[in-house]
């Protein structure tokens, strides 16, 4: 039977969901988006989505992929699918895809930021994508620690709870702050992560900027593999999935060029 595949990029505000994977006792973003487009098509379909988001984390770039068995013009069911979706979650594209395309296996490699706010009086449109620590940083100690995250190592400090056997190896392409005071943003890359991976990135950066750890620590953590050096993670609420970038050859078919 022949199928067709579409990949498309979701944005959403993950507040009030248990993450992006579906889950049977609670709501997620999958889950709602496959509800609603089984309601608009009238058949079930199954997304398959580019990496797990954990309860609270938002995204701007996420990518699923789905099969369809007959075509569909992507621009109208776009609109019909937002026009029934909540408020919080947003289909930005749909798009045929090529049968080779992926939404997670294809990927090259994603970015994630990570804010924070640290005036003394969070803004209250700020607070749900903020990690809000009313603190003074050492902002240069940060800068300085991040950049030794760049590079290949085993990154298992950073991963609590890897199951046995799942490697721990990563290769982050870039690290780094800006400094949009009282509001600092950090950007990392990799082209894959360990689950809460960034969170407890974000959670050392912080200490070392509070001085509570020194600014080698990264690069001794990596060197030495020292967990118990990496304690603190960082709230959900202020990390976002941004990007997910992708070969053009997995993006277009053939007769879609």
């Amino acid at each position: 039977m022949t199928q067709f595949k579409y990949r498309m990029i979701v944005q959403y505000d993950g507040t009030r969901y248990w993450g992006w994977q579906y889950q049977p006792h609670g709501p997620t973003v999958q889950g709602t988006l496959e509800e609603k487009m089984k309601m608009i098509l009238n058949l079930p379909v199954r997304l398959m989505g580019a990496g797990r988001t954990d309860a609270g984390v938002h995204a701007d770039y996420q990518v699923a992929h789905f099969y369809l068995p007959r075509p569909v013009d992507p621009t109208r069911f776009r609109r019909s699918l937002n026009s029934v979706l909540p408020w919080d979650i947003r289909v930005r594209t749909i798009e045929r895809v090529p049968p080779n395309f992926h939404a997670r296996f294809s990927a090259l490699w994603k970015e994630y930021i990570y804010r924070i706010y640290t005036g003394e009086v969070t803004p209250p449109y700020l607070h749900p994508y903020v990690w809000s620590l009313p603190v003074r940083l050492n902002f240069g100690a940060m800068v300085e620690a991040a950049r030794d995250l760049v590079g290949t190592y085993n990154y298992a400090p950073f991963g609590k709870g890897i199951p046995p056997g799942q490697e721990a190896v990563r290769t982050v392409l870039w690290a780094r702050w800006e400094n949009q005071h009282p509001l600092y943003v950090f950007h990392i890359a990799c082209p894959g992560f360990l689950r809460g991976m960034v969170r407890y990135i974000v959670g050392l950066l912080v200490e070392i900027g509070m001085g509570r750890k020194p600014v080698d620590a990264v690069r001794r953590i990596l060197a030495e593999q020292l967990h118990d050096w990496v304690r603190l993670k960082a709230p959900p609420q202020g990390l976002c999935l941004a990007y997910i970038a992708y070969p053009p050859d997995r993006l277009y078919p053939e007769n879609h060029r």
